[in-house]
């Protein structure tokens, strides 16, 4: 299967370096205006999909280095760096106001978490790592629902660019080291659009 997915999407290697180079580009752009509106107050990162997010990238990120995914494993290190910042920062910037479904999500998410984690089979690892994350954007998604203007649209259109690039950069195709960043595409994309909607829904009715 392995060997069947990395001839489906053979790519040479140049490509992947210009992807790599402008998932950098593209994350330090997106990242310097976050952090500048996070400390100008201007959005409201949910701490509980923070907390999540930066688990499951840490893990994720020690994941790819065992299957070999190359340089993409140790943009995901940083990925989980900025994450565990993002989360610190929520503490004192993001949302204050936390919902009963908010503490279910977390916690469905981290006992996800904790059976990946006497979980053997790497697939089955995978799969438990990816619902967590997608449970883990609910507490985001009822934010955004009720104040649309806490979050950047932006950030997350151009985290769906990245992630894609990212799946383009991986240096061995399985099912193990893809799954994951591509379900990051669709929610990236599915989570900017559905946010650039609910603003313009209240922009029309208003």
């Amino acid at each position: 299967m392995s060997n069947f997915l990395n001839m489906l999407f053979e790519i040479p290697i140049w490509y992947k370096e210009i992807a790599t180079f402008v998932w950098i580009c593209l994350s330090i752009y997106s990242y310097y205006y976050y952090f500048k509106d996070i400390f100008a107050k201007k959005v409201k990162p949910h701490a509980f999909t923070r907390l999540v997010w930066w688990i499951l990238t840490a893990i994720w990120f020690f994941a790819q280095v065992v299957g070999d995914a190359g340089i993409w494993a140790w943009i995901m290190g940083s990925s989980a760096l900025i994450c565990f910042v993002i989360f610190f920062l929520a503490l004192y910037y993001g949302e204050k106001k936390f919902d009963k479904t908010d503490y279910i999500f977390l916690s469905i998410s981290l006992i996800a978490i904790w059976v990946w984690y006497i979980t053997e089979t790497p697939l089955r690892s995978v799969l438990i790592i990816t619902i967590a994350d997608i449970v883990a954007f609910f507490p985001t998604i009822r934010k955004w629902r009720a104040k649309p203007d806490s979050d950047s649209i932006s950030l997350f259109v151009i985290s769906w660019v990245k992630m894609f690039l990212g799946v383009i950069a991986l240096d061995n195709f399985t099912i193990i080291t893809t799954l994951y960043p591509s379900s990051l595409v669709l929610m990236n994309m599915w989570f900017g659009l559905m946010l650039w909607y609910r603003r313009y829904t209240i922009k029309t009715t208003i």
